[in-house]
């Protein structure tokens, strides 16, 4: 009766056991979907702000490769992520999406390794806690990082941080060979990742000098454990060769204010490291910063306890390289804040901290979640890793909701280039219409001169631009003489459409010609629909032969979730206006429905998830090791 009864215990936690790991790789693998199929529908496939910085070496215009390399960006000198970067848009024809991509599969590799450590921790067993890798690191509240190419920058250095975690945590009394040569070649590339990676080195080169001089003197000589030894205290010393390379000639660049001293620094530390649970931080700061410092300020004395508790044992060197990995994660929060405390509300785009700050948090957040994992009561540990899981389950519409925010106040631009190009507008009047949003700070002509780089080479987004522009004389032609075309747009969801609109290359038309009520925002002429059964209507005059190109403002009801309304439609091809008048009946670009309901869906789905863990935990689990 004993021996069945056994093996009824055994088969069910066997069981139970495994549905737990396939849980855990479900998210993974549905959480790595979601970004990409998001990717293919909200990728953006133009370049802003710093991605301006590729185009002369990605059109064969950079006459010193080495001189690009080195340069810095503000405080940053990248020439590791450069490369990459580089490299992705050369393989990929000058597509811009290929660092995103590239973003979402490293970040997908970091979880699946972070799932894979803790597991090996357990001794093959996981929980339903392995979900906060993939959710952290993946999640749509990570959007900037995810859908920005030159954020390559920035998850460079995360996966390289994350790799000496990874390093640490399975340290336990000494390292393979192949760990150290690792470890190595991450403290050599640390410091050519920018300022970000230069801020975690301080205290880990303390720890890996220390390692690597207790494994080389431990190792036999002529072994490879002691090669490898050496190549790490190798790796130390050509780190701090290039960090002093890399801080000559360096400035504070100067749109920099100063810091405004010591409390609002100290709050901005503390503003930093709640970005840890998400974007929705910013939105309540008191009770994101208590939860963040109760996981930091527990996680400082269960690492301080463990090394005291561990001292002399072989567990010491784990507890060592925890305690410093997470003091230089502090160190880092604390040069963070310091350094962008001044910046905040006093710059655009810096009212509040950026969401793509938050993604830096998840090496700390995951730390924590080691360090209870190793040095807590398993049940114990148990329950605080599941409720930080948990936490970030539940957070995933509004940290998605907020982080689409990003996507949706730049989608418009875009939309327009993008109609500015496909209409045949010279490069020079893009350049002058968009310039604050492509590239504020380029120097007179330089965004132009990028513009025709990519355009002669036949590069995104100019790869299928055409070739002949409409007479700008189009819009002078007798106004008396002009046809009308009447626009109905067929989306009766809608509160209510503004039809933005231009002719000859989004030229605007003498004001006498405009329909009542119509403004010049944006450079666009912006003119009322008025509602008509189910369609929203607009009448206008275009000059015969001209080209009408056309977009339309939807403004909705407030969404489920969010302040945000539908947006815009630039979908639409041009019309090319003979003499006759003409009624066009237009039905909302696909894209613009699919947009609404993926944002649902994505919203929705986090708190399914967080559901079905909620039930899942309920499933008795067997802690026996």
């Amino acid at each position: 009766m004993y021996s069945i009864r056994s093996q009824r215990g055994l088969l069910a936690a066997v069981t139970s056991q495994r549905s737990t790991t396939a849980f855990v790789w479900a998210v993974w693998i549905m959480i790595m979907l979601i970004d990409l199929v998001v990717l293919a529908m909200f990728g953006r496939n133009i370049p802003v702000s710093e991605d301006w910085w590729l185009v002369a070496p990605l059109t064969d215009n950079e006459p010193n490769l080495a001189h690009w390399l080195w340069a810095p960006n503000n405080e940053h000198r990248i020439p590791f992520p450069r490369l990459i970067m580089l490299g992705l848009l050369k393989l990929a024809g000058g597509d811009w999406r290929s660092g995103m991509f590239f973003n979402i599969i490293l970040l997908g590799l970091l979880a699946a390794a972070f799932i894979l450590a803790a597991r090996k921790l357990r001794n093959g067993r996981s929980i339903f806690a392995d979900t906060l890798f993939p959710i952290a690191l993946l999640s749509l509240g990570n959007w900037e990082n995810l859908y920005w190419s030159w954020q390559v920058t920035q998850v460079a250095t995360i996966a390289l941080t994350c790799i000496l975690l990874l390093l640490i945590v399975t340290i336990n009394e000494k390292m393979q060979p192949v760990a150290m040569i690792a470890a190595g070649v991450v403290l050599i590339l640390l410091p050519l990742s920018g300022a970000t990676g230069l801020l975690w080195l301080p205290i880990s080169l303390l720890f890996f000098t220390y390692y690597g001089w207790h494994c080389r003197q431990e190792a036999p000589k002529g072994s490879r454990t002691r090669r490898a030894a050496e190549f790490l205290l190798l790796a130390v010393v050509v780190s701090l060769l290039i960090t002093s390379i890399y801080l000559v000639g360096l400035r504070q660049p100067e749109w920099m204010p100063p810091n405004p001293g010591i409390l609002p620094s100290l709050y901005a530390v503390m503003q930093f490291l709640a970005l840890g649970i998400g974007p929705i931080a910013r939105s309540a700061w008191f009770p994101a910063i208590a939860i963040t410092l109760l996981i930091f300020v527990s996680t400082a004395v269960i690492l301080a306890h463990a090394g005291y508790r561990f001292l002399g044992t072989k567990e010491e060197m784990r507890v060592m390289g925890l305690l410093a990995f997470f003091g230089n994660g502090l160190f880092f929060a604390l040069a963070t804040g310091f350094g962008r405390a001044g910046v905040i509300g006093s710059r655009p785009g810096w009212m509040m901290w950026p969401i793509r700050y938050a993604q830096f948090v998840a090496p700390l957040l995951f730390t924590a979640y080691f360090a209870w994992l190793l040095y807590l009561p398993r049940r114990f540990a148990k329950l605080t890793a599941t409720a930080l899981a948990l936490l970030l389950l539940l957070l995933i519409p509004l940290n998605t909701v907020i982080a689409y925010g990003w996507h949706f106040s730049t989608s418009e631009r875009d939309e327009q280039i993008m109609a500015h190009i496909r209409a045949g507008v010279p490069t020079e009047d893009i350049a002058t219409k968009f310039r604050d949003y492509l590239w504020s700070w380029a120097a007179p002509g330089q965004l132009e001169e990028n513009l025709r780089w990519l355009k002669d080479g036949g590069f995104p987004p100019f790869d299928n631009a055409p070739s002949v522009l409409v007479s700008r004389t189009m819009a002078e032609k007798a106004a008396s003489s002009w046809p009308a075309v009447e626009l109905r747009y067929q989306f009766p969801q809608a509160q209510e459409v503004f039809l933005l609109w231009g002719i000859g290359g989004w030229q605007t038309i003498p004001e006498q010609q405009r329909p009542a009520g119509t403004i010049i925002e944006n450079e666009l002429m912006k003119s009322p629909m008025l509602p008509e059964s189910d369609a929203f209507v607009s009448r206008v005059q275009v000059p015969p032969g001209a080209s009408l190109q056309y977009g339309f403002e939807i403004n909705g009801r407030p969404l489920w979730l969010t302040p945000y309304y539908l947006g815009w439609d630039f979908g639409h091809d041009e019309l090319l206006v003979e003499e006759e008048d003409v009624t066009l009946a237009i039905t909302p670009y696909p894209w613009l429905s699919f947009r609404l309901l993926s944002l649902l869906v994505l919203a929705t789905g986090g708190i399914f998830i967080a559901i079905w863990v909620s039930l899942a935990l309920l499933i008795p689990v067997d802690d026996k090791g």
